[in-house]
Order: structure tokens, then C-alpha cells, then sequence
């Protein structure tokens, strides 16, 4: 099944024709998991599901699977005593950005990704960047995160590709670099 249903709503009903699918049809693979699912959960009251977030245990609730399960939500933790504010000099030396600049951070996995809204954000950029805004001279981007070409992407200001980033202090220091 899928795990991201971009405007589908199939999944308010029962699955089928399923857009990710080379030939949906009404009994297509989505709808056979679909069904399995409904007998597994028909069979006990006790199981409940877990999100992440609101958003997404709204949408759990909204499915036709699990409507009247209980769907609750609990947020990924954030150690705020690891993830919390540096000296932005300092972090901005630790990655040679400059220090008189606004720095806008764009982070994901895979910042190519057409959900994690590139797209608009590199729309946002261009219509600043063809703007008479005063900004237009003090804007750079910073980017964590994968990139399979980082010449097809285009932000049309200077742009930092500091790659993935594993280690928390060094993410943290990314994180206070930016404005």
C-alpha cells in the first residue's frame, strides 16, 4: 500500500484504482490490501494506531480502515538539551558561511524530493530574486540533505550544498547557522 497518498482519496473509501499503479482498476493490488487489512483490524478492538503527528492521525481517522479504531498521536521527540540555540557566529564558521548574510535553511533527506515542497521553495526564491526587494543583496541558502544533481537544482541565490549531516552537534550547528 502506500504511505503517501498525494491528493488520492481513495483511501477514504476502500482503495482501487490506485494512481500509483501501472493499470489501477477497481480490484487492483491496492484494493487487495486494502481488504486484508479490514479483516485483520475486524478482528480485535484492542489494537490501536499511533502517528506522529496531527496531521497524520487526522488523516487516520478520516480512512476508511481505521474510523472507529483508536488513533492517537504521539509527536517525534526533540531533545531540546542537544537541539537548542548556539552562537550563529560560531556555527557559521564551523561550515565557512558567511557571517553578514540572511541564510535561509532547507533541509530533507533528499531535497529533490517533489514532496518536500523544493518546488515551491525554489518558485519563492525566484519571484524574490526577480523582485526589487532590498533583501535580494543578503540572501544566500543552506542545504542539508541529499542531492542526486546539485546543478538541477536552482534557488537563484548563492547556495551552501552541505550534504547529509549524521552527527548531532554538527546538525545543530546547521541549524543555528541559518536565520
Amino acid at each position: 500500500g502506500c504511505h503517501y497518498t498525494r491528493e488520492c482519496p481513495n483511501f477514504m473509501q476502500s482503495c482501487g484504482n490506485c494512481i500509483l499503479i501501472k493499470y489501477p482498476s477497481e480490484n487492483d493490488m491496492s484494493h487487495k490490501a486494502w481488504k486484508i487489512k479490514e479483516e485483520m483490524y475486524a478482528v480485535s478492538d484492542k489494537m490501536k494506531f499511533v502517528a506522529c503527528s496531527n496531521w497524520l492521525a487526522n488523516l487516520g481517522r478520516s480512512s476508511s480502515l481505521l474510523r472507529s479504531k483508536d488513533v492517537s498521536c504521539i509527536p517525534n521527540p526533540i531533545d531540546i538539551s542537544v537541539f537548542n540555540r548556539k552562537d550563529k557566529i560560531l556555527s557559521r564558521k564551523k561550515f565557512n558561511l558567511p557571517e553578514d548574510k540572511i541564510l535561509i535553511l532547507y533541509v530533507a533527506v533528499k531535497i529533490d524530493n517533489e514532496r518536500k515542497g523544493y518546488q515551491y521553495l525554489s518558485a519563492a526564491m525566484k519571484e524574490l530574486y526577480e523582485s526589487n526587494s532590498p533583501l535580494k543583496d543578503k540572501l544566500e541558502v543552506v542545504v542539508m540533505g541529499g542531492v542526486e544533481d546539485p546543478s538541477r537544482v536552482n534557488f537563484y541565490f548563492p547556495t551552501h550544498f552541505l550534504g547529509s549531516l549524521r552527527d548531532p552537534d554538527t546538525i545543530v550547528a546547521c541549524y543555528n547557522s541559518a536565520d
